[in-house]
Protein backbone atom coordinates (compact mmCIF):
# COMPACT_ATOMS: atom_id res chain seq x y z
CA UNK A 1 0.00 0.00 0.00
CA UNK A 2 2.97 2.32 0.40
CA UNK A 3 4.48 1.41 -3.00
CA UNK A 4 1.10 3.58 -4.55
CA UNK A 5 0.37 5.91 -1.80
CA UNK A 6 0.89 8.96 -3.69
CA UNK A 7 -0.76 7.69 -6.51
CA UNK A 8 -3.71 5.41 -5.48
CA UNK A 9 -6.45 7.09 -3.08
CA UNK A 10 -8.28 4.25 -1.80
CA UNK A 11 -7.67 0.76 -1.00
CA UNK A 12 -9.90 -1.90 -0.05
CA UNK A 13 -9.13 -4.81 2.62
CA UNK A 14 -11.34 -7.79 1.93
CA UNK A 15 -10.80 -10.49 5.04
CA UNK A 16 -12.88 -13.93 4.98
CA UNK A 17 -13.44 -15.56 8.14
CA UNK A 18 -15.55 -18.63 9.29
CA UNK A 19 -19.43 -17.86 10.00
CA UNK A 20 -19.91 -18.50 13.40
CA UNK A 21 -23.95 -19.39 13.21
CA UNK A 22 -22.90 -22.15 11.14
CA UNK A 23 -20.44 -23.85 12.94
CA UNK A 24 -22.62 -23.69 15.52
CA UNK A 25 -25.27 -25.35 13.57
CA UNK A 26 -22.91 -27.88 12.95
CA UNK A 27 -22.36 -28.60 16.66
CA UNK A 28 -26.33 -28.99 16.84
CA UNK A 29 -26.71 -30.98 14.39
CA UNK A 30 -23.88 -33.73 16.08
CA UNK A 31 -26.19 -33.90 19.11
CA UNK A 32 -29.30 -34.24 17.49
CA UNK A 33 -28.37 -36.86 15.29
CA UNK A 34 -26.44 -38.66 18.92
CA UNK A 35 -29.80 -37.86 20.28
CA UNK A 36 -31.51 -39.46 17.83
CA UNK A 37 -29.85 -42.28 17.37
CA UNK A 38 -30.16 -43.27 21.34
CA UNK A 39 -33.60 -42.56 20.88
CA UNK A 40 -34.27 -44.79 17.83
CA UNK A 41 -32.08 -47.77 19.63
CA UNK A 42 -34.53 -47.29 23.65
CA UNK A 43 -37.26 -45.05 22.55
CA UNK A 44 -39.54 -48.44 22.62
CA UNK A 45 -38.43 -49.05 26.01
CA UNK A 46 -41.05 -47.72 28.64
CA UNK A 47 -38.07 -47.21 30.54
CA UNK A 48 -36.51 -45.11 28.22
CA UNK A 49 -39.38 -41.91 28.29
CA UNK A 50 -38.81 -41.89 32.31
CA UNK A 51 -35.27 -41.69 32.01
CA UNK A 52 -35.40 -38.56 30.42
CA UNK A 53 -35.53 -35.06 31.61
CA UNK A 54 -38.77 -33.20 30.81
CA UNK A 55 -37.90 -30.35 28.29
CA UNK A 56 -38.19 -29.44 24.61
CA UNK A 57 -35.64 -31.03 22.56
CA UNK A 58 -34.31 -30.89 19.02
CA UNK A 59 -33.94 -33.95 17.14
CA UNK A 60 -33.34 -34.76 13.96
CA UNK A 61 -35.88 -33.89 11.39
CA UNK A 62 -38.74 -34.87 13.25
CA UNK A 63 -39.74 -30.94 13.46
CA UNK A 64 -38.99 -29.28 10.59
CA UNK A 65 -40.63 -25.88 11.90
CA UNK A 66 -38.25 -25.86 14.62
CA UNK A 67 -35.19 -26.66 12.38
CA UNK A 68 -36.18 -23.71 10.62
CA UNK A 69 -35.52 -21.46 13.66
CA UNK A 70 -31.70 -22.74 13.16
CA UNK A 71 -31.91 -22.48 9.54
CA UNK A 72 -31.78 -26.19 9.04
CA UNK A 73 -33.80 -28.35 6.69
CA UNK A 74 -34.90 -31.51 6.82
CA UNK A 75 -32.08 -33.04 5.18
CA UNK A 76 -29.04 -30.60 6.69
CA UNK A 77 -28.69 -32.44 9.30
CA UNK A 78 -27.30 -35.63 7.85
CA UNK A 79 -25.31 -33.96 5.41
CA UNK A 80 -23.76 -31.86 8.28
CA UNK A 81 -22.64 -35.06 10.69
CA UNK A 82 -21.35 -37.28 7.88
CA UNK A 83 -17.93 -38.90 9.10
CA UNK A 84 -18.53 -37.26 12.39
CA UNK A 85 -16.37 -39.29 15.44
CA UNK A 86 -18.76 -38.31 17.67
CA UNK A 87 -22.37 -39.58 16.11
CA UNK A 88 -20.04 -42.59 15.01
CA UNK A 89 -19.42 -43.29 19.22
CA UNK A 90 -23.20 -42.61 20.29
CA UNK A 91 -24.06 -44.68 17.76
CA UNK A 92 -21.73 -47.31 19.07
CA UNK A 93 -22.55 -47.08 22.55
CA UNK A 94 -26.30 -46.89 21.49
CA UNK A 95 -26.09 -50.21 19.66
CA UNK A 96 -23.26 -52.17 21.52
CA UNK A 97 -24.34 -55.46 22.93
CA UNK A 98 -22.43 -53.77 26.02
CA UNK A 99 -24.89 -50.75 25.92
CA UNK A 100 -27.25 -50.52 29.22
CA UNK A 101 -30.18 -48.40 29.20
CA UNK A 102 -28.40 -46.39 32.04
CA UNK A 103 -25.27 -45.58 30.32
CA UNK A 104 -27.17 -44.38 27.23
CA UNK A 105 -29.39 -42.30 29.74
CA UNK A 106 -26.54 -40.75 31.11
CA UNK A 107 -25.04 -39.87 27.66
CA UNK A 108 -28.90 -38.75 26.45
CA UNK A 109 -29.19 -36.09 29.57
CA UNK A 110 -25.56 -34.81 28.62
CA UNK A 111 -26.22 -34.22 25.07
CA UNK A 112 -29.55 -32.83 25.93
CA UNK A 113 -27.29 -30.32 28.58
CA UNK A 114 -24.83 -29.93 25.37
CA UNK A 115 -28.06 -28.84 23.02
CA UNK A 116 -29.15 -26.69 25.36
CA UNK A 117 -26.27 -24.70 25.31
CA UNK A 118 -25.71 -24.98 21.84
CA UNK A 119 -28.82 -23.33 21.34
CA UNK A 120 -28.37 -20.88 23.52
CA UNK A 121 -25.04 -19.86 22.18
CA UNK A 122 -27.00 -19.83 19.19
CA UNK A 123 -29.42 -17.44 20.27
CA UNK A 124 -27.00 -15.10 21.25
CA UNK A 125 -24.79 -15.31 18.62
CA UNK A 126 -27.82 -14.38 16.09
CA UNK A 127 -29.19 -11.65 18.51
CA UNK A 128 -25.56 -10.34 17.69
CA UNK A 129 -25.64 -10.60 14.23
CA UNK A 130 -28.78 -9.28 13.52
CA UNK A 131 -27.30 -6.63 15.72
CA UNK A 132 -24.53 -5.76 13.64
CA UNK A 133 -26.67 -5.81 10.17
CA UNK A 134 -29.05 -2.94 11.77
CA UNK A 135 -25.96 -1.12 13.02
CA UNK A 136 -24.14 -1.00 9.30
CA UNK A 137 -27.56 -0.08 7.93
CA UNK A 138 -27.30 3.14 9.95
CA UNK A 139 -24.21 3.80 8.81
CA UNK A 140 -25.59 3.81 5.18
CA UNK A 141 -26.68 6.80 3.50
CA UNK A 142 -28.54 7.64 0.58
CA UNK A 143 -27.11 10.77 -0.60
CA UNK A 144 -29.73 10.60 -3.91
CA UNK A 145 -32.33 12.99 -3.55
CA UNK A 146 -29.69 15.98 -1.65
CA UNK A 147 -27.31 15.82 -5.20
CA UNK A 148 -30.36 15.87 -7.19
CA UNK A 149 -31.41 18.98 -5.50
CA UNK A 150 -27.92 20.17 -5.67
CA UNK A 151 -27.87 19.59 -9.45
CA UNK A 152 -31.55 20.94 -10.27
CA UNK A 153 -30.44 24.31 -8.33
CA UNK A 154 -26.94 24.74 -10.26
CA UNK A 155 -29.03 24.15 -13.27
CA UNK A 156 -31.25 26.73 -12.37
CA UNK A 157 -28.57 29.19 -11.71
CA UNK A 158 -26.81 28.41 -15.38
CA UNK A 159 -23.78 27.00 -13.15
CA UNK A 160 -23.69 23.37 -15.01
CA UNK A 161 -22.10 24.73 -17.86
CA UNK A 162 -19.02 26.51 -16.80
CA UNK A 163 -18.56 24.13 -14.17
CA UNK A 164 -18.54 21.52 -17.17
CA UNK A 165 -16.43 23.39 -18.90
CA UNK A 166 -13.73 24.33 -16.04
CA UNK A 167 -13.44 20.60 -15.48
CA UNK A 168 -12.79 19.87 -19.26
CA UNK A 169 -10.18 22.56 -19.20
CA UNK A 170 -8.09 21.28 -15.83
CA UNK A 171 -8.63 17.34 -17.44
Amino acid sequence: MTQYETEQLSFSLLAMCGNHLASIRKELAITMASLDALDARWGSSPEWAVSKPDGEVLLGSTNPAKLREYGLGTGDVDILVAGSSNVAETKRVACGLEAEMANAANLWRKLYDDQKKIRDRYATEHRNSMHEVVNVLGRTKDHTPVIHEWVRRLAEHNMLLPLHEEVEMQG
